[in-house]
C-alpha cells in the first residue's frame, strides 16, 4: 500500500459518490477584480482556493502536466483564471480564434462544466488562444446558440499558458444564484500528447457524466490555501498548507483530517486581517496504510468550504470481452467449421499507463475456463496451456493459461480463438479472467453460443476478398482451406517481399486457383508506408511547388508532383518490375484516399509543369492566347474562368498519366492473377468527378477514372445509406458521361462513426437489420459491382461470416448476369420499396428491398415478356410466382426479418 501511495504523489479525489466526498470548492467575493491581461498577478487570486491535482480518466495517476483553475467573483462577474503547465510551448498546434468553434476541444484547451443541477449545466471549452465554445446544456442536449457573454484574454510563459476569463452573472442562470452550491468539473484536453485529465475522478474519458461532477460553494469570504507537500507514504509524513486571510476581516478555519476508519485529526486556525500562516500535519502511518485520507476545511460557522479527497486504489489489471461495437457483450459466438475468434480489452492502472499506449512489463496470464466441447486454440507465438479444472455452477470446467509479459489499455489488445464441437443451437457457458503475481482479476462469466456458418465455393470471376487479410509465408493449409470454403476467391499481398519464402507461398496460392493482388500499392512501399514520401525525400524535383515557387506539403512528406519521372521514379518501378516478373501479378490495388495529390488546387507549378500546360494549351486551346497559369491562378479568378478549367482538365490529365506510365512500365512483365488480362489498377474512394471544386483539389477528372480500371467504394454505414449514395454516383456519372466499374466494399458490421472525423459522416439514417452485410451483398450485385471486397478482417465476427457466406451463396448462381448485365430499374406500386438489378439477354436478377422500417408490406411489380418466366427466390430456390404475356405483375413481399429479396426472373425451358 505505502508503495502504491508514493505512486500516486499529489492525487487528492474522490473516494465514492456519497455527497460527503464530493470534491467541493468555495468561490468567494472580491473588491478588487481582475484585470484582463493574462497575467495572473491580480490581488485577487492571491487568496483563491485552486482547482488542481488533475487526475487521468480510469485510474488515479497525476497529470504529468497540470493544471490550476482559480474562482472569484464579485455581483457582475464570475472571473475564471486557468494556468496550465506546458512542457515545449513550441508544440502547440495551429489554434482556432473563432467563436463557438465545436472543434476547440481537439486542441490544447480546458473544458469547464458547472450549472446548478445535473439536468442544466453551462459548457465552456477555452483554447490557449483565449477562443470559447459556450453552450448551455439541458437534459443532455447543448444548446450552442447560447451565448454567455465571456470575455478572455490569453497569455504565455516558457512552460505554461494562461488564460483569464469574466462570465456575465446576468447570463447564468439570470445573474440568481439559484443555489449556495453547484455542480462542477474541469478538463484539459492534450491531444498532441494523447494526453486528458479531469479534476474529478472519471472511470474513462467521457466529461458529460453530471452524476460524477465535484461542486463549487458560492461563499462570501474563502480562504487562500495551498498545498506545500502532500502524504509520501512513509511511516511518518508532513502534509504542509499554506493559509491567507481576507484583508479587513478576521478569519477563523478549522481543518479536520481524517483517514478511511474515521480516525481524525483536527485544528483550528485563527488568522488576523492580510496575514498568512504556514501549518504542517505529521501523518501517522496508520492514516496513510488505511489507503484514503480526507482533509476538510471549515468556515467560522462549521461550514464546509474545501473538501479534498486523497485516495489510493489498489491496482487492477482486467479483461472484457470486447464486442464489435465496443467494450460491452458477453457472448462468444462459436461455430463447428473453424475457430472462432474475439477481441478481448485489457485495462489497467499500474504505475506508466498513462503515457500512450500505456505499455507497462507485468509477467500476468489469461485464465479461460471452457466446457469440454469448447478448447481455446493459439494464436502464432502465444502458448495455451491446460492447467486443471475446476466446478462453477454445478459443472466441471477446463482451465487453460495464457501468459504475457506485457500490459495495455486498448480496446482489443488480446483475442482469443475458441473451437468447438458444439451443435448450431447448442447454449453453453464459460469464465474468463487475468492472474498476476498479488491479485486477480474477479471472473467474468460468457455465454458461448453456436451458429452455422456451412461453407460455398468462390465464384468463378466476381472478385471476393477481405481487407486486411494478407497472404504470408507462414501460411498453412488449413487457412487456405478455411478462406476457400468461405467463398473467397482472391488473396491480397502488402509489399513486394521477393524473399523466397514468400514467393513460394505464392506459387502455391496460384496453384490451388487463388487470385492474387498487389494490395496498397505503391512503388518504393505500400501507400500505408508513405511510399512516395521516399521519392519526395530522396529527390528534391519530385516535389509538387506552388505559386509561389515553394514546395507543397502533404500527408506525411511533400506533395508529389505527378509530371515526375525522374531517377526514382525508375528506380522504384523497377523493383516492382522485378517483383511483377517473379509473380506474374498483375492487378495493384491503391488506396490513396488524398495522400499523393491532397492539395491539386495548390500545385502543381512546377517549371516541368508549366511546360507541359503550355505545350497541352497550343494542342487543344484555340481562339485565345496563352497565359501562364501563375498568372491567370491569382486572385480574383474571375476573369480567368476558361483558362482555368483548361489548368484543371490538364492537372487531371497529368495525374491519370503519371499512373498510365506505371501500368505501361508494368504491361510486359504481368501474368493474369485476377479475371481480367492485362495490369489492372484499382483505387479506394469514389469522390465527386462531376464537381470542379472537387476536380481541382483531388485531380480525379475523368481521366483518372479511365486510368484505374475499378474504383472501390464503400458500404460502411446502413444499406439504405449505400443504396441511396450510389443511386447518386450513377445518376451523375452518366451525366458526365464518365464510365466507371464498381467494386463495393461493404463493412461486416455497421459503421456510425470515425475517430478524427469532425461529425458522424457515417451516421445512418435507418434502423439496424439483422442481416446487413447479406444485404449490402445483395445490392452490390444488383448494382453489376465486379467485386465484393469487405473492409475489414477486424470486424468480422462469426455472425459476419454468416452473413457473409449467405450472400455469396445466393451471388454466386447468377454471377455472370451480375458481370455482363445491364442495369435496370423497376418501378412498383407501393413507392416505399425499391426495385433494381441487372438483365443479361432474357435473364433479369433484382433486388427487392426497404430499409426505413421493419414493417411487414408489398408490391406489385411488373415485367414486360414474351414468353413464361418463372420468378425465383435465390435464397430459397423457390418460384414465387409466373409471368407471360398475358400476366405481367407479380408481387413481392417483406417480412419484418427478411428486408431485401434477391429474385431472378428467367425463362421457364420448354
Amino acid at each position: 500500500m505505502r508503495k502504491q501511495l508514493s505512486a500516486l504523489l499529489g492525487v487528492f479525489i474522490i473516494a465514492s459518490v456519497s455527497a460527503i466526498d464530493k470534491q467541493l470548492i468555495s468561490v468567494g467575493k472580491t473588491t478588487t477584480p481582475p484585470t484582463l491581461d493574462g497575467v495572473l498577478d491580480d490581488s485577487c487570486w492571491k487568496n483563491c482556493l485552486p482547482v488542481t491535482n488533475f487526475i487521468h480518466p480510469g485510474g488515479n495517476t497525476p497529470a504529468e502536466e497540470q493544471t490550476r483553475i482559480l474562482f472569484c467573483r464579485d455581483n457582475e462577474y464570475l472571473y475564471v483564471a486557468i494556468h496550465c503547465d506546458k512542457s515545449g510551448m513550441n508544440t502547440l498546434t495551429k489554434a482556432s480564434l473563432v467563436h463557438d468553434n465545436k472543434f476547440i476541444g481537439r486542441g490544447e484547451s480546458v473544458e469547464l462544466m458547472f450549472g446548478p443541477d445535473p439536468g442544466q449545466y453551462y459548457h465552456f471549452m477555452i483554447n490557449n488562444l483565449g477562443a470559447v465554445y459556450d453552450a448551455v446544456v439541458e437534459e443532455e442536449k447543448p444548446d450552442v446558440s447560447w451565448n454567455s457573454g465571456v470575455k478572455t484574454a490569453a497569455g504565455t510563459g516558457d512552460d505554461f499558458w494562461v488564460v483569464e476569463m469574466a462570465i456575465p452573472l446576468k447570463n447564468l442562470s439570470n445573474g440568481i444564484l439559484t443555489s449556495d452550491t453547484w455542480l462542477l468539473n474541469t478538463y484539459r484536453n492534450s491531444p498532441m500528447r494523447q494526453a486528458y485529465s479531469s479534476w474529478m475522478t472519471l472511470p474513462k474519458i467521457s466529461w458529460h457524466v453530471p452524476n460524477e461532477f465535484g461542486k463549487m460553494s458560492f461563499v462570501e469570504d474563502t480562504p487562500g490555501l495551498r498545498f506545500n507537500s502532500v502524504p509520501a507514504g512513509k511511516d511518518k509524513s508532513d502534509l504542509k498548507l499554506t493559509f491567507s486571510g481576507l484583508p479587513k476581516k478576521q478569519s477563523q478555519w478549522s481543518i479536520d483530517l481524517a483517514d478511511a476508519t474515521e480516525r481524525r485529526d483536527s485544528e483550528t486556525i485563527l488568522l488576523p486581517p492580510g496575514t498568512s500562516l504556514s501549518k504542517s500535519f505529521t501523518l501517522d502511518g496508520h492514516i496513510i496504510d488505511s489507503g484514503i485520507l480526507t482533509l476538510v476545511v471549515r468556515d467560522i460557522n462549521a461550514e464546509p468550504v474545501a473538501h479534498y479527497v486523497y485516495r489510493s486504489s489498489p491496482y487492477f489489471l482486467e479483461f472484457r470481452l470486447a464486442s464489435s461495437r465496443g467494450l460491452d457483450g458477453s457472448t462468444f459466438t462459436v461455430c463447428p467449421e473453424f475457430p472462432a475468434r474475439r477481441g478481448l480489452a485489457m485495462s489497467h492502472n499500474f504505475p506508466g499507463y498513462e503515457k500512450r499506449p500505456g505499455k507497462v512489463k507485468l509477467n500476468h496470464e489469461l485464465i479461460i475456463e471452457l466446457p469440454r466441447s469448447c478448447t481455446v486454440q493459439p494464436a502464432r507465438q502465444e502458448k495455451v496451456l491446460a492447467i486443471g479444472k475446476i466446478e462453477r455452477d454445478g459443472k466441471e470446467l477446463v482451465q487453460y493459461s495464457l501468459k504475457n509479459p506485457w500490459m495495455y489499455n486498448a480496446k482489443f489488445w488480446r483475442s482469443i480463438s475458441l473451437k468447438t464441437t458444439m451443435e448450431p443451437g447448442e447454449i453453453s457457458a464459460g469464465y474468463y479472467y487475468a492472474r498476476w503475481q498479488g491479485g486477480q482479476q474477479s471472473p467474468r462469466k460468457m455465454v458461448i453460443e453456436c451458429i452455422g456458418i456451412g461453407q460455398v465455393t468462390p465464384p468463378k470471376r466476381l472478385v471476393t476478398s477481405v481487407y486486411g487479410q494478407f497472404l504470408t509465408p507462414h501460411w498453412r493449409q488449413e487457412e487456405f482451406d478455411k478462406y476457400y470454403n468461405l467463398g473467397i476467391n482472391t488473396l491480397r499481398i502488402r509489399n513486394a517481399n521477393s524473399s523466397s519464402g514468400m514467393l513460394a507461398i505464392i506459387d502455391r496460392a496460384k496453384k490451388q486457383g487463388f487470385y492474387l493482388l498487389r494490395d496498397h500499392f505503391f512503388p518504393g512501399g505500400s501507400i500505408d508506408d508513405y511510399g512516395w514520401g521516399k521519392w519526395t525525400a530522396e529527390d528534391r524535383d519530385a516535389r509538387a511547388l506552388d505559386i509561389n515557387g515553394y514546395y507543397v506539403s502533404g500527408k506525411k512528406g511533400y506533395q508529389l508532383s505527378p509530371t515526375y519521372r525522374g531517377p526514382v521514379f525508375e528506380k522504384y518501378m523497377k523493383e516492382e518490375i522485378e517483383f511483377t516478373k517473379k509473380t506474374g501479378i498483375n492487378w495493384f490495388s491503391f488506396d490513396m484516399e488524398g495522400r499523393i495529390m491532397p492539395n491539386g488546387d495548390n500545385a502543381d507549378f512546377h517549371p516541368r509543369t508549366l511546360a507541359a500546360f503550355k505545350e497541352y494549351f497550343a494542342k487543344n486551346v484555340d481562339g485565345i492566347s496563352y497565359v501562364d497559369p501563375r498568372e491567370f491562378m491569382k486572385p480574383p479568378t474571375g476573369k480567368y474562368d476558361v483558362y482555368r478549367k483548361h489548368w484543371i482538365v490538364f492537372k487531371c490529365q497529368m495525374f491519370a498519366d503519371f499512373f498510365a506510365d506505371m501500368k505501361k512500365m508494368l504491361a510486359p512483365y504481368v501474368g493474369q492473377t485476377s479475371p481480367w488480362a492485362g495490369p489492372v489498377f484499382s483505387e479506394w474512394s469514389m469522390g465527386q468527378p462531376w464537381d470542379e471544386i472537387h476536380m481541382d483539389r483531388s485531380l480525379r477528372g475523368p481521366q483518372f477514372h479511365q486510368v484505374f480500371d475499378f474504383i472501390e467504394v464503400d458500404a460502411y454505414s446502413g444499406v439504405e445509406r449505400f443504396v441511396r449514395e450510389q443511386f447518386l454516383r450513377e445518376t451523375k456519372l452518366e451525366e458526365a458521361d464518365i464510365n466507371v466499374k464498381f467494386i463495393v466494399t461493404p463493412s461486416p458490421r455497421r459503421i456510425t462513426s470515425l475517430e478524427g472525423e469532425g461529425e458522424k459522416y457515417y451516421q445512418p439514417l435507418t434502423m439496424e437489420h439483422g442481416n446487413e452485410l447479406k444485404y449490402k451483398i445483395f445490392e452490390s450485385a444488383a448494382f453489376g459491382a465486379k467485386g465484393i471486397i469487405p473492409w475489414h478482417y477486424p470486424l468480422f465476427t462469426i455472425t459476419a461470416w454468416r452473413d457473409w457466406v449467405d450472400g455469396i451463396r445466393v451471388v454466386k448462381k447468377v454471377e455472370d448476369i451480375v458481370l455482363d448485365g445491364k442495369r435496370v430499374m423497376f418501378h412498383g406500386s407501393n413507392t416505399r420499396i425499391r426495385a433494381h438489378g441487372v438483365k443479361l439477354d432474357n435473364r433479369v436478377v433484382l433486388v427487392v428491398s426497404e430499409y426505413m422500417t421493419d414493417t411487414p408490406m408489398e408490391t406489385e411489380l411488373s415485367h414486360n415478356t414474351d414468353q413464361p418466366c418463372n420468378v425465383i427466390d435465390l435464397e430459397t430456390d423457390q418460384s414465387i410466382a409466373r409471368i407471360d404475356g398475358n400476366k405481367t405483375t407479380f408481387s413481392v413481399a417483406l417480412t419484418k426479418d427478411i428486408r431485401a429479396r434477391m429474385l431472378l426472373i428467367e425463362p421457364i425451358k420448354q
